[in-house]
């Protein structure tokens, strides 16, 4: 059995790609009661809120295969001013616990600014210290618009296997072209009968932007500052908040009509029977905040080609 510990699960995104390429979930850590809540909705994976002491030992005792994480992005800007002794402490502390429980790779998620030459001398502390304990460390920019979503969402990417099984790892192929916001959404659009639908579909013809707000420090559910929300205008749709449910008869035919939380966890790759715990908003950073299904599939299943043998 390949295992795997999920130490951010958030709303079971990046575990659920990991389990759809064939891994096993051994432990998800989430702190957020809403996300725990949509997790346990879905699958009976093994959950706690923290990794405490005593499961840190246990896990110790066991072979686990791959420690994974969609890391926090406090500390990680290009924008402004970023903090990045924030950053460092989420990853020393992974860092030990990779140390300790000894799995044979690690895949660690952020934001793509984390590659920026602003970050240079944490990727290269981060890589000594897994070369240290015997890793063999790689980095790249994934786009999860290459693995079949109709979005765009960049995202760096920390692989890092023990040495004698690294060579035979290799970074996932474009899958080809994206689908558009319209050909994802449109079943969507139509469920309530809305006249607009197909003509809107057809207009909407580009991928989505970076669903962004996954961080209470975002505020409230609306799709991004104003530039963000500029792009989603010109696929047709209203980012300025989200909607409760699709339009409908009486919506008029050339609305731009808000998306609602089910056409945002589409356009993440999420399945149509995710269910998602919470009020509104709350759903929506779960949903934002989640690393795409279909992304993590695809390095899910390079890592179990690189690991069959060991």
């Amino acid at each position: 059995m390949h295992s795997f510990i999920d130490l951010s699960g958030g709303a079971g995104g990046l575990a659920l790609g990991l389990e759809d390429a064939g891994f096993e979930p051994l432990l998800v850590v989430e702190g957020n009661p809403d996300a725990r809540g949509t997790i346990r909705a879905n699958r009976d994976w093994p959950i706690e809120p923290v990794m405490s002491e005593v499961l840190a030992e246990r896990l110790a005792s066991q072979r686990v295969t791959l420690l994974a994480g969609n890391v926090s992005s406090a500390g990680i800007s290009v924008a402004g001013v970023s903090q990045e002794s924030d950053g460092r402490v989420v990853y020393m502390q992974i860092l030990e616990l990779v140390q300790r429980i000894r799995p044979t790779a690690v895949l660690l998620i952020n934001v793509a600014g984390l590659m920026s030459a602003r970050f240079a001398k944490l990727r290269a502390e981060i890589d000594e210290k897994l070369v240290e304990d015997g890793y063999r460390p790689a980095w790249s920019v994934l786009d999860s618009a290459d693995y079949g979503l109709a979005q765009s969402r960049r995202r760096a990417v920390l692989v890092a296997i023990q040495a004698d099984a690294f060579s035979r790892f290799v970074w996932p192929a474009p899958i080809g072209p994206p689908p558009s916001v319209g050909e994802a959404l449109l079943p969507f659009m139509s469920a309530n009968s809305w006249p607009g639908a197909r003509q809107w579909a057809r207009l909407a013809r580009g991928v989505a932007p970076t669903i962004v707000g996954g961080s209470k420090l975002h505020g409230g559910a609306d799709l991004g500052p104003s530039r963000t929300k500029d792009i989603w205008y010109t696929l047709g749709v209203d980012g300025s908040g989200i909607a409760e449910k699709p339009p409908s008869l009486d919506t008029p035919k050339r609305a731009s009509p808000r998306l609602t939380n089910p056409m945002l966890a589409a356009l993440q790759g999420f399945p149509d029977s995710w269910i998602f715990e919470g009020k509104k908003t709350s759903v929506y950073r779960q949903i934002a905040g989640a690393f795409p299904p279909p992304t993590a599939v695809a390095i899910g299943r390079e890592l179990m080609e690189a690991l069959i043998r060991v």
